[in-house]
């Protein structure tokens, strides 16, 4: 069992390794394993999270049956949303029930396995491991990071903030001390990952004005220090972006956020992908949408001359179908996928007094507004650790008094 465990837990930690070639960036490998494990593990409590995950399973399974995408992406569909109930409900009941917990130095040399990858492939050759994942691109290309173990530069900077957040939530200051500063520099310095470094800054900035609602004098302190720094540092972003995209991409933001959309084609993919939930509740009164609709309400729109600065060309005919996590319930499902971000919010309930976990909240959420497939691992591991995590401290706190 304790062989199954690690190996289930190895493919959740590196979702992009590609072995049975599918064909997809996010590979189901963890979905699998997850799967063999619940039926070795015969004790498994359900709570109300991942009851709901479940629930929201259960509505793709009504909706692929009026899809109008090809079967292949259906199934795609419906196991995005499979995943996040079933590995969530596997990684608890690991814990919960066989009783394993994720080690330190396991998880330290994860995140070194991610960084040897990525100094190789900066530093000595361009393609090192590129093959363990399907379609490589955008290794040092055009202002661009490098990959590690990931498709592109995007899912390299996520991959690491996927990796804080579970640190934040299992492991103590102490040693987060070590791991913190070398999934940062990865972020920042190896990924270069504009998507990723504008997650950080989002969430960091809501987090400040949050701790600023609730006259915390050290934050306001810190609010006026990022302040004067994004504003010194602008002369020098200029200088940056002609050599880095997302030193670019940032400065085209600072100067007029509404044109990012125009400036890059990536951007304008994911900007599109983030904000068309939003779009759809208002042109279709928060009903659902279903399977089919994204690049049918795109076009319309798009002719209709409206959102000309967010809805470009290109981002109407790049994809066929919407990508992400939240923002694809919502589209999918309107008011009804309102439950996928409160089954997060309840996991991590517990504790959200403690700021390092109100911080992963933030950077987990506006992660799952950006084009990150719902069938990535991580996702149901962290909504498994949260929930775990408060309930396991809870239950201290009692057995102590």
């Amino acid at each position: 069992m304790k062989g199954l465990i690690q190996i289930f837990l190895l493919f959740c930690f590196f979702p992009y390794i590609d072995i049975i070639h599918i064909g997809t960036d996010t590979q189901p490998n963890a979905l699998i394993f997850g799967s063999i494990l619940l039926f070795a593990i015969k004790d498994k409590r359900l709570n109300g999270p991942i009851i709901i995950l479940w629930m929201l399973f259960c509505l793709s399974l009504v909706m692929a049956m009026f899809s109008t995408l090809p079967a292949f992406i259906t199934i795609k569909n419906i196991l995005n949303y499979l995943s996040p109930a079933l590995i969530s409900l596997a990684v608890y009941a690991i814990f919960q029930r066989a009783g394993y917990r994720i080690q330190f130095r396991f998880f330290l040399t994860v995140v070194l396995i991610y960084m040897f990858v990525g100094v190789m492939q900066m530093f000595f050759v361009n393609e090192f491991a590129a093959g363990l994942v399907n379609q490589a691109r955008g290794i040092l290309w055009g202002g661009r990071g490098v990959i590690s173990l990931t498709p592109e530069p995007a899912y390299y900077g996520s991959m690491c903030l996927f990796l804080l957040v579970f640190a934040f939530l299992n492991f103590t200051k102490k040693q987060n001390m070590i791991l913190a500063p070398l999934l940062l520099v990865q972020v920042v310095f190896m990924a270069q990952s504009a998507t990723a470094i504008a997650v950080l800054l989002a969430a960091a900035i809501v987090f400040v004005i949050i701790q600023m609602m609730r006259f915390r004098i050290k934050y306001v302190f810190l609010f006026v220090v990022m302040v004067f720094a994004i504003n010194t540092s602008v002369n020098y972003l200029e200088k940056l972006s002609e050599n880095s995209r997302a030193a670019h991409l940032f400065t085209v933001f600072l100067d007029d956020p509404l044109v990012i959309a125009q400036a890059d084609a990536s951007a304008s993919v994911r900007l599109t992908n983030t904000l068309s939930p939003f779009i759809a509740m208002r042109h279709n009164s928060f009903m659902p949408l279903g399977f089919g609709q994204y690049r049918d309400l795109l076009i319309e729109l798009y002719h209709e001359g409206k959102y000309r600065k967010l809805i470009t060309r290109h981002s109407v005919y790049e994809k066929e179908r919407l990508g992400g996590g939240i923002n694809m319930i919502l589209f999918h499902l309107g008011f009804i996928g309102l439950l996928f971000p409160l089954a997060i919010i309840l996991s991590f309930k517990k504790r959200l007094r403690e700021d390092l976990v109100l911080f992963s909240l933030l950077i987990f959420m506006f992660l799952l507004f950006s084009q990150i497939p719902l069938m990535h691992s991580m996702i149901g591991v962290i909504i498994a650790t949260a929930l775990f995590s408060g309930n396991y401290s809870t239950m201290v706190i009692n057995q102590k008094q």
